[in-house]
Parts: C-alpha cells; sequence; structure tokens
C-alpha cells in the first residue's frame, strides 16, 4: 500500500474466504494526515485475484469515537410546494460534532405530508407533520417536520406609531421640473429625497449631464410635502468621489451651505457630509475620516447653525465603524444629528431580515457610548435586483416601519428621476408604483405586524394601518409563493367593523421596470364573519414578485367580480438547458434566462393553453444587446418550427445604465386546442428570453 505518494507504507495480505461470494475484512493502521490523502493499492506479483468492497475510516485508540447523530434543528418548518434542506451532524464522546454529509440515509413517515430525497432535502407536500429518521450505520436520529402555509398576523388593537411612509424616499427620485410628473409623485406621498449637492456637477451611473439638484427640486418635494437631503459629495463630478484638497473641499462646502440659506428652502432635511466613507474616503490624502468629519461639521455649524447634520452614510452596517465613529464624535462634539447607514443586500443577495437586528444592535451601541437616541434615515435601500419589485419593496417597508426609522430611501441603481424605478422609461406607472401608491394611502396609526418565523430568509412579509375616523384597515404584504394566510386580530377594539367585514384583496404585478400597468387585479371582494375578534384570510397562487393589498371595512352588502389576469409564461419557469437563470429588476416577474448560446441550449415552455385550434399571436419578452438581429428557432409541440427574429434593444435586460432594453415581438404560432409545448432554441447571434404570452388569434389584435 502506498500512502501520499510513498511507496510500501504497509503491506495487506486478504486471506482465502473460500468462495467469491463470501466476505471478511482486514485492518491496518496508517499515519493520515489532516485534510485529503491518496492511498494506492498494487499487487506484489501474484497471480492470485481480489474482490474489494469498501473501506472505513476512524481514529486509533485513545481518540474519540462516534457515539450517536442528531439533526441540528429540533424542528423544521417548510411551506407547501417548498424546499429544505435536512443537517445531521456526528456526535463523538468527547464532546465534539462534525457535518455528516454522506453515507446518511433519511426516511419520512408520511410521504403525502412531507418528501424526503436522498440527499436530505425535504420537500413540503401538503399541511401537517411527519417524523424524518436519519440513519448512519448503526445510528439513528429523528426530527418533527411541520409543513404550514406562512401566516403573517396583523394586530389592529396593537398601534405602534402614527401613518408617516417611512420608506417612502428616494435616491435621485426627482431630476428637475416635470421629471417626474406632479401626478406621479403626489400619490406616493414621498417623505424624502436624496438629492445632488447644490451647483454640483456629478453625472450618476453614466449620465450625459448633471441632474437632481438638491435646491432646484427641493421646491418639487415641499408640493408634496416631502423634505430633502443635501449629499454635499455629489458636487464632485464621479462616484467614487476623487479628492482634492482640503482648501477645495471648504470652498465647496461653503459654497453649498451658502447656496442652502440663501434659496429660502425651508424643506431640508439634513446635510449629508459625506457618502459611503468606509470605501471613497480617501485618508491617504485626506487623512483619518473622524478626523475630516469635524472639521467639515465645525464648518458647516460655524455658517448654519440650525440645519441638521447626517452621517455617517457607510454602505452597509458596520458595528465597528460605528462605535470608532461615535465615540470620537462623542468625545469631540460633533455627533451627528440623523444617524445613517445603507440596506442595500448582503454580498450574496439581499438581507432585509437582517435589518430588525442591525436596528436592535445600533440601539444596544447607543445605550452603551450614553449617547441620546437618534433619528435613524437607511438613506439607501435594495439591491440592485429587488429595486421597484412589490414581492422585495414591502418586505422593506415591514423593517423600518417596525424598526422605528425616521426616513428611508429607495436605492438608484439605474436612472435619477423614475422613482427609483417605479416609472417605465415612457413615464407610465409599474407595478412597483402601486405599492408604494397604497402605502401613501394609509392613514391614522400603524398597526402592528407579525411575518412567520423563517430565520434569516426573505418571504411573506407586510404593514398594516388603521383609521378610526375613516374607519377602514389596510395591509400590504407579499414576498412568497404559493399560499399564504392573514390573520387579523384586534377587530373588536374598533366597534365600526361589527360581526361582518368586508375584504378586498388587490395584487399590483411585476412584468419588468418598463411595463406599465394601468390598474392593479382586483382578486376578489368578500364578507367575513368576525369570530373572537379577529378573521382569517387564506389565499393561493401568490406570486413572490408581486405586492398586494388588502382593506378591511365594515360590510355593506356590495361585492364585485374578481378581474381576469392575463397568463404569462415566464422563461424561468419552463425548462432551461445548457442557459442560466439571472435575476434583474427589468425582468417579468424579476427573472429572466440569458446564456442561451450553445447548440444544445433551449428553454421549453408546457402547457401553453389555448381553447380551440388556430394561429395565435405569441407576444416574446426578450433582449439583445449585440446590436444586430439575432433569431431563435420555435418549435411547437415538437413538430412544426417557425424562426423567431429579434432586433437589437441596444443592451441587456440587467444593463446599468438601462435604456428600457427589455422589449417585445410578436410572432404568429399554430396552437391546438388545450396544452401546447413551445420549445427557443438558439439561432443566429444571442438573445435573452424573459417571458411569452398569448395575446390573441392571429385575426385579433393583442388584449393589452
Amino acid at each position: 500500500m502506498d500512502l501520499n505518494g510513498e511507496q510500501n507504507v504497509a503491506a495487506i495480505t486478504f486471506p482465502d474466504t473460500g468462495a467469491w461470494d463470501k466476505w471478511n475484512t482486514v485492518f491496518r493502521t496508517l499515519p493520515l494526515s489532516a485534510g485529503s490523502n491518496m492511498l494506492t493499492l498494487r499487487t506484489e506479483g501474484t497471480g492470485n485475484g481480489i474482490c474489494l468492497d469498501y473501506f472505513y475510516l476512524w481514529k486509533a485508540a485513545g481518540e474519540p469515537v462516534l457515539t450517536s447523530i442528531r439533526f441540528t434543528s429540533p424542528t423544521i418548518l417548510v411551506e407547501p410546494g417548498k424546499k429544505t434542506s435536512a443537517t445531521v451532524e456526528a456526535l463523538y464522546s468527547d464532546g465534539s460534532t462534525a457535518a455528516l454529509s454522506r453515507e446518511v440515509r433519511f426516511v419520512s413517515s408520511d410521504e403525502q405530508v412531507a418528501f424526503v430525497d436522498p440527499g436530505g432535502t425535504i420537500i413540503g407536500i401538503a399541511e401537517g407533520s411527519a417524523t424524518i429518521t436519519a440513519l448512519y450505520r448503526q445510528y439513528t436520529a429523528t426530527v418533527t417536520v411541520r409543513v404550514e402555509v406562512p401566516v403573517l398576523t396583523v394586530d389592529l388593537a396593537h398601534t405602534y406609531r402614527p401613518v408617516t411612509h417611512v420608506a417612502s424616499g428616494m435616491l435621485y427620485g426627482l431630476a428637475d421640473e416635470g421629471r417626474p410628473a406632479d401626478e406621479m409623485i403626489a400619490a406616493i406621498k414621498p417623505k424624502n429625497f436624496t438629492q445632488m449637492a447644490p451647483n454640483g456637477i456629478h453625472l450618476p451611473n453614466e449620465e450625459s449631464t448633471p441632474t437632481g439638484d438638491a435646491l432646484k427640486v427641493a421646491p418639487i418635494a415641499a408640493r408634496h410635502g416631502a423634505t430633502v437631503t443635501i449629499r454635499m459629495p455629489d458636487i464632485y463630478p464621479t462616484f467614487p468621489y476623487r479628492w482634492v484638497s482640503w482648501e477645495d473641499w471648504y470652498a465647496k462646502v461653503t459654497s453649498m451651505v451658502k447656496a442652502t440659506l440663501n434659496s429660502g428652502a425651508t424643506n431640508i432635511y439634513a446635510y449629508e457630509i459625506w457618502n459611503e466613507p468606509d470605501w471613497t474616503w480617501n485618508t491617504a490624502k485626506a487623512g483619518p475620516f473622524t478626523v475630516g468629519w469635524k472639521r467639515t461639521y465645525d464648518l458647516i455649524r460655524a455658517l448654519d447653525p440650525n440645519t441638521r447634520i447626517m452621517g455617517p452614510s457607510i454602505s452597509q452596517y458596520n458595528e465597528n465603524f460605528l462605535r470608532i465613529f461615535l465615540t470620537y464624535c462623542r468625545d469631540n462634539n460633533c455627533l451627528p444629528d440623523i444617524i445613517s447607514w445603507h440596506e442595500l443586500g448582503g454580498p450574496e443577495g439581499p438581507s432585509t431580515p437582517y435589518i430588525k437586528e442591525h436596528i436592535a444592535r445600533y440601539r444596544q451601541l447607543e445605550q452603551q457610548l450614553g449617547i441620546p437616541p437618534l433619528p435613524i434615515s437607511i438613506n439607501e435601500y435594495g439591491a440592485q435586483i429587488e429595486e421597484g419589485v412589490p414581492g422585495y419593496m414591502v418586505q422593506y417597508f415591514a423593517q423600518f416601519e417596525r424598526g422605528g426609522v425616521d426616513t428611508a430611501n429607495a436605492a438608484f441603481w439605474f436612472r435619477p428621476g423614475r422613482l427609483s424605478n417605479l416609472i417605465t422609461d415612457s413615464g407610465e406607472k409599474n407595478g412597483g408604483w402601486w405599492l408604494y401608491k397604497w402605502y401613501g394611502d394609509m392613514t391614522g396609526m400603524m398597526a402592528m405586524t407579525t411575518p412567520p418565523s423563517r430565520g434569516m430568509t426573505l418571504g411573506l412579509d407586510g404593514i398594516a394601518s388603521i383609521d378610526p375616523d375613516g374607519q377602514m384597515a389596510r395591509v400590504l404584504f407579499g414576498g412568497t409563493d404559493g399560499e399564504a394566510v392573514i390573520r387579523v386580530k384586534g377587530l373588536l377594539a374598533y366597534p365600526f367593523f361589527g360581526e361582518k367585514v368586508k375584504v378586498r384583496v388587490e395584487a399590483t404585478p411585476w412584468y419588468g421596470v418598463d411595463t406599465a400597468v394601468d390598474e392593479p387585479y382586483l382578486l376578489f371582494e368578500g364578507a367575513f364573519d368576525v369570530i373572537n375578534g379577529e378573521i382569517r384570510v387564506r389565499l393561493r397562487g401568490l406570486k413572490r414578485s408581486w405586492g398586494y393589498g388588502m382593506t378591511i371595512t365594515s360590510f355593506d352588502g356590495m361585492m364585485r367580480e374578481p378581474d381576469p389576469i392575463p397568463m404569462r409564461y415566464e422563461a424561468e419557469d419552463g425548462v432551461v438547458n445548457h442557459a442560466v437563470v439571472w435575476q434583474s429588476a427589468f425582468a417579468s416577474e424579476g427573472r429572466y434566462v440569458g446564456n442561451i448560446d450553445f447548440s444544445d441550449s433551449y428553454v421549453e415552455f408546457s402547457a401553453v393553453r389555448v381553447d380551440t385550434d388556430g394561429l395565435y399571436q405569441l407576444e416574446i419578452g426578450y433582449a439583445n444587446g449585440t446590436g444586430s438581429p439575432s433569431t431563435h428557432v420555435v418549435t411547437i409541440n415538437g413538430k412544426s418550427s417557425v424562426t423567431v427574429t429579434y432586433p437589437s434593444t441596444g443592451g441587456w435586460i440587467n444593463a446599468v445604465p438601462n435604456m428600457g432594453n427589455r422589449k417585445t415581438v410578436t410572432v404568429v404560432v399554430q396552437l391546438k386546442a388545450g396544452d401546447n409545448t413551445i420549445r427557443f432554441a438558439k439561432g443566429k447571434g444571442f438573445a435573452e428570453l424573459d417571458y411569452i404570452r398569448v395575446v390573441g388569434s392571429a385575426l385579433s389584435s393583442p388584449d393589452e
């Protein structure tokens, strides 16, 4: 036997077992290294053969030995139709543990409730409980799996703050007069805008001219009851900022403050001294940020003793940075009037569930440092793939409202003057605008919401309000697929609701940033008996990217039929072969298929249903950033095929800046009554595929 390249470390003799179907074992002690080892068995000139089945490794005498196994969670929760993973670990005689990933077998006590595959992936099938058993050698462990529909609980009797539309702000949401139109701004009742420094020359996201000067748009914000934050470093032309000198910075700050004072603006929320100093401050040239903050703070206060100062506006919550910053500011009399940081998602995706923890830890930090509670401004929120998407944005609303934040501004990843992607490239309302409009409709007091327990993962969440004067409760929610229950309790605290209430539920879809949505869809209106002061509204067919609005009033006997919802077939939900599913706020449902680049690449849609045989118009959402026409070969039911040509769209779906790169084409196809299978395969050039939709017969015009 050779070990790690060293020959003849050990010799093994395999005794005769008497027959080929009889087995025995032999043992050898080997000096193995931590990590990977290579064992090589070589014959030594004998003509006899062996059948080798397996080998086990375990530590020699005196080393810890395996005593049992266990699941890492005492109970596992999973939703119907969703997946989760079961993790098993080994326990050793010295109290240590180690994860087990191989040779563990899993068995479900009831596969009609919860199915488990060989790798430990658990799939919720139907509501109920099941026991999952793990088997490893002679050891076993069990865990209870509960399959539950997620429940968002609203307690109308527990109000916690007045409605102020905390999260309705935007970064560079205003460009100039008319961009966006006043009617687009008014309905969402924005609280705050963060805008470019006065007389700045900043060119954000490759804009060709400066836009969104704070003092020029302040009157627009004031018309709609909003305040403006002045982002001072945006007086520089580029981001990241290019520091010149302290003399230059002093002159710029002096100019900005004097311009603000001379403007007569009365709705300035704060001066924001710097933006994301944790990576954009030039310590080598400007010195430590804390010292730079103090020098700038003192200059502003000498010129303007009244307007509030905000900071440090770091790119993400960083407790060590904040501790150093606040300790210095406390000791040097330069504490900000408003504390700020950004919540832009983690390095691997959105991180909304962490916001609650960040706020709580920050408040603890204030107490530790003896600093009175400061207003919190999350002056940029939302990852690039989330911007404007209702199902994501409502989860931020919930965290900021419950967390007691003063203002929160949606980030600016693409174009200015579009209310952070709530308006299409042609200036129309998209699905995200309607969510913010519903938010703006809230009045009265915020009522406490409790999302389902799910750890640090995204999912169902929402906000609620109660207005006794208007005799109405509102609930906004989203973030999950499939089924959910909205439990509303505390109704007895408001006698005007009576014993029966009317519930109206609407949906605002997400078809991509640049797809207009004229009106939300009415899902249903119904009467619910109030039992023990509460109602439970079960909803099915929810979509993770959509937003949902519920209103609750006393029952008036009037009901309206639900709206028909056009059927879209999403590329990412089809069979995707040798291609990649990507996320983007510019895509329908927030996802699309790209890299359809190979001879065997295709996307196949099944169950495309029509009522009768015939020719139909098929709308295709796509992007082609090649600069030249591209094609896909479209096969219908494995037989007939047609070539669809995609004109260039000027860029790809997730391009920055994005000039409406997701476009549509329509092609005529022959479909049969019932379900059809439609496959898109690579043709000439390259194109990304977002969705398809049957919009009408070949002799009719599209239905929207």
